[in-house]
């Protein structure tokens, strides 16, 4: 999505519609800029080993590891490789829909509960911009370019 269409557009759209008006480039700046959209990501070992053993899951992924013939097994494996250090980098990366499925995996069967999994995505969540979000940076001159065409006539 270009800029123009993401400041009259998107969905800051009508928060930054008055800065529009009057070509406040820095506000605008600011409102994309803003930190305040929550999105997963990595949970380091350190913290998921906390967890799981807060929640008794710690002893369940041995337990479903040493079982072969568990369906959870590979997935238990897997995440004693993460927590003995094996895995690189030694994270659990949560914003990862397949990594969020497997998880899922493990209140399916039972072992873990729908606010337990919950509170491990919260866990993962770090707080981006929207500019972020779009992968573009933003900047005022950024904007004053959307806003403007180089003669100095108003685009939007």
């Amino acid at each position: 999505m270009a800029l123009k269409d993401e400041l009259t557009t998107g969905p800051l759209a009508a928060e930054i519609a008055p800065f529009l008006k009057t070509g406040a480039v820095d506000d605008i700046n600011a409102i994309l800029n803003r930190r305040d959209i929550s999105v997963n990501g990595s949970i380091s070992v350190n913290a998921f080993a906390m967890w799981a053993a807060s929640t008794g899951m710690r002893a369940i992924i041995q337990e479903q590891a040493d079982l072969p013939a568990s369906p959870l097994r590979s997935i238990a494996l897997t995440l004693l490789d993460l927590l003995h250090g094996n895995l690189n980098p030694q994270s659990l990366d949560l914003s990862n829909s397949v990594n969020l499925a497997m998880l899922n995996t493990w209140v399916k069967a039972g072992f873990i509960t729908a606010q337990q999994e919950a509170d491990l995505i919260t866990l993962s969540q770090k707080k981006i911009s929207r500019a972020e979000q779009l992968v573009m940076p933003i900047t005022p001159t950024d904007i004053k370019s959307a806003i403007w065409s180089d003669t100095g006539v108003r685009t939007i």
